[in-house]
């Protein structure tokens, strides 16, 4: 089911009202109102507005709009309307031929008028002239009409005019065979429409049902609230006879124009001849009327009868509907056009009105959709902003590593000014390679930057000013068994849940005086390597509880050790990858012996020598 339509007439004595949607190719009826708003003849605008807010305010109340598409209708007295003929053209120019003429057939300022277009036949023969409907009204009707809805607090969507409205309810439901004239005496004007084939031919006649009732008004000298209501008696009346005398003059004239407006169509298509006339309004309710029509036009004249085509939801009075058909025809009209189920394509609202609305209808998709769009940005920009600051850290960290691969190199030259021995220069060249090839890249040059900030590479030359205490040979880094894990408890805990830690063991060299050694004086070298070594490291985050030792090392004891394993200096067996032991062995560096030691501890994996 498709969204509902309300079709709203606002008459001069009456507003009508249906309510219309769509069910397959059938359109439904689901509610209808009339709401009478008697007046005298001569009311003025301001009593008819009123009037006309005060019924759609009930018919608010009654039945909520807010949901539904509105249309009103604009009388066709208000409306102009032509029948122009177009040379055979290709179909794509039609519009620019039409824009011209409309300049030259609207009798008003094109800027003071809203107007619109249909070809009157919906498929044009080839080579024949193009017949096109030219309808216009003044901007200042519609938008009086406008205003009054919006007054009583109904927001209209569509305009239409009201003799389009009857051609799309007989197009529709009536489905009218031959020639068909169609009649809706009102009020105030009557509407004229031709359904021949798929070619419509409108017009408006002044002559109407109020022009009844004065003359009524102007011969028994009463009230025209009186004058209608004998009006609507005259069949009733026992001077039925003498009543319809006195209207007699005015059919006579409603008659004479619609013979004229016959007329004029026949001499515009030759041959046509007309094979009824269907007459609606409540003038038509009084008795001999449609009689004296039929013997006036010499046509076959019948009121409109019940709707044929369309159904009633659940709950609606359709006999109700069906007594007033002919009331509800041009609601009913609206309804299908709006639908898209009438032949009728015009539209008289105001184009600027009708993209403010659409704009207005966009505008939480649009909102929405920019909503979506800064979401989406936001999230690259944070998603680039993690990309960037992961990018900074690795750049901060590859500068660090290069650093420290800077600062390894100039020790390295710096070492070899210092005079490397030459049994030594390939280990120093080589200097961690088995752990750097065991150890991913950053751990292992992260760990050794830490142990060259404490030691220096290198061997002193014999009498340089500028020779340290002690420098490193060697350094190397090899996974083990977490000791945690082999022994859980306590004393372990401190190496937490990783399956692996690194040990880490340095070979280094100490300056140590001839007497000192001969005395096996340890003292001044173990505050030595506390100082220089140890204490350094031990402050690392990563680095566990080093260690100093200088043979058989056991990581499960002397791990937890700080200090040097008590022996003689000159009984060192330097280990270095590869050997197991071997004599001691003594550097001559002047008046100073220099002796191997080696210092070891472990380092957990996830952070190697983090800051």
């Amino acid at each position: 089911m498709t969204r509902a339509v309300w079709g709203i007439e606002a008459g001069s004595r009456s507003l009508k009202a249906v309510r219309m949607t769509r069910v397959g190719d059938k359109a439904q009826v689901l509610a209808f109102e009339v709401i009478e708003y008697p007046l005298g003849g001569e009311s003025d605008a301001a009593a008819r507005e009123a009037a006309v807010q005060k019924a759609l305010g009930e018919l608010k109340a009654k039945h909520p709009l807010e949901e539904d598409r509105i249309c009103a209708s604009i009388p066709g007295r208000s409306v102009f309307s032509r029948i122009i003929k177009l040379p055979p053209v290709e179909k794509k120019r039609i519009p620019e031929i039409v824009r011209y003429e409309s300049h030259q057939q609207i009798p008003f300022p094109i800027e003071e008028v809203i107007w619109d277009y249909q070809p009157v036949q919906e498929t044009p023969v080839p080579g024949e002239e193009i017949e096109v409907a030219i309808f216009a009204v003044k901007q200042e009707i519609v938008a009086a009409q406008l205003a009054l809805y919006r007054m009583a607090g109904v927001q209209v969507d569509d305009v239409q005019a009201a003799h389009l409205a009857l051609y799309d309810f007989f197009s529709v439901d009536q489905s009218p065979e031959g020639v068909t004239v169609v009649v809706d005496v009102g009020a105030e004007n009557t509407d004229l429409i031709v359904l021949d084939g798929n070619r419509f031919w409108p017009r408006n006649i002044t002559t109407a049902g109020d022009h009844v009732t004065r003359a009524l008004e102007k011969k028994f000298q009463i009230p025209f609230a009186e004058a209608e209501k004998l009006k609507r008696s005259v069949g009733s009346s026992k001077q039925a006879e003498r009543l319809f005398g006195v209207i007699k003059p005015v059919l006579r004239s409603l008659v004479g124009e619609i013979q004229r407006s016959l007329g004029y169509y026949r001499s515009q298509h030759e041959g046509t001849r007309f094979d009824r006339v269907i007459v609606l309004g409540e003038s038509f309710k009084l008795a001999g009327l449609v009689g004296y029509f039929k013997e006036s036009l010499q046509y076959s004249v019948e009121r409109l009868g019940a709707a044929k085509q369309l159904t009633f939801a659940e709950g609606v009075d359709a006999k109700a509907f069906q007594a007033q058909a002919g009331r509800l025809a041009v609601a009913a009209g609206m309804c299908l056009q709006a639908l898209q189920m009438g032949r009728s394509r015009i539209t008289l609202m105001p184009p600027e009105t009708v993209r403010a609305r659409a704009m207005r209808r966009k505008r939480p998709f649009a909102t929405a959709a920019a909503a979506v769009l800064l979401v989406s940005a936001m999230v690259a920009c944070a998603s680039e902003e993690r990309r960037v600051a992961s990018l900074r850290e690795k750049v901060a960290h590859a500068s660090t590593t290069a650093a420290a691969c800077a600062d390894v190199e100039r020790r390295f030259e710096e070492a070899r000014q210092y005079g490397v021995l030459p049994q030594q220069h390939e280990a120093l060249r080589l200097l961690g390679r088995d752990a750097a090839l065991a150890l991913p890249r950053d751990v292992w040059l992260d760990i050794l930057s830490r142990v060259m900030e404490v030691l220096p590479l290198g061997v002193p030359e014999g009498g340089t000013e500028r020779r340290p205490e002690m420098w490193l040979l060697d350094l190397d880094a090899v996974p083990i068994q977490n000791p945690n894990k082999a022994a859980p408890g306590p004393g372990n805990a401190k190496y937490g849940d990783a399956d692996q830690v690194l040990r880490v063991v340095l070979y280094a060299c100490m300056l140590a005086s001839e007497e000192n050694v001969a005395a096996n004086n340890t003292t001044p070298y173990e505050r030595a390597v506390e100082e220089k070594i140890q204490a350094p490291l031990s402050h690392v985050p990563g680095f566990l509880l080093p260690a100093t030792g200088f043979q058989n090392l056991n990581v499960g004891t002397n791990e937890s050790r700080i200090g040097l394993v008590q022996s003689s200096f000159r009984q060192i067996q330097r280990e270095t990858r590869g050997t197991t032991g071997g004599a001691a062995e003594e550097l001559d560096v002047g008046n100073e012996k220099a002796l191997y030691f080696k210092v070891a501890w472990l380092v957990l994996p996830a952070t190697p020598a983090a800051e």
